[in-house]
């Protein structure tokens, strides 16, 4: 009998500021890419004028490493991550994708922004996650750059107080 193996996406997030600590996180990112995911992987680096362009909130993950692994691969990077660094396994689920290109077309023409999301203080977790779900509407219709959006549930991670992740392609800055 042979089983299918499941894969899981998981985000490792670079905390230190330090251009030092980037480069080993991105190499570090790019070995686990190349040897141990699915076929897709991506690694980002935040740009700091993209980013003040589309939100006030400073910067507080530097870089981003989006790995799609098996489960067993996933709980070994979890072990094996760099430091300074933050860990989630997420539910994906693509909002929308006006780009008309597939996952696998590297690189991007443009630019992304991804954002960690915290649940409002207060809110029943089943009634965010609706706001959350139909946030993809009106990025659509408000956002005319904005031609791809993935949002990304968190199930569990380092940081109890991130409970979604966003990735956004926009055409420009």
């Amino acid at each position: 009998v042979v089983r299918a193996m499941t894969h899981v996406k998981l985000l490792v997030a670079l905390e230190d500021a330090d251009p030092a600590a980037r480069d080993p996180f991105v190499a570090w990112a790019r070995e686990v890419a190349m040897h141990d995911a699915t076929g897709r992987a991506e690694v980002e680096v935040v740009d700091e004028v993209a980013h003040a362009a589309h939100t006030r909130v400073p910067i507080r993950h530097v870089a981003f490493a989006w790995l799609w692994v098996s489960d067993a691969r996933a709980a070994a990077l979890v072990d094996e991550r760099p430091d300074a660094t933050a860990w989630w396994l997420v539910r994906e689920r693509l909002a929308f994708d006006r780009s008309a290109r597939p996952d696998e077309v590297r690189p991007w023409a443009g630019v992304k922004k991804t954002t960690p999301w915290a649940a409002v203080t207060g809110v029943e977790t089943r009634v965010w996650q609706g706001r959350y779900t139909n946030h993809g509407w009106l990025a659509a219709a408000h956002h005319a750059t904005c031609v791809r959006y993935r949002q990304n549930v968190v199930v569990d991670g380092s940081d109890r107080s991130v409970d979604a992740v966003s990735e956004l392609w926009f055409t420009n800055v």
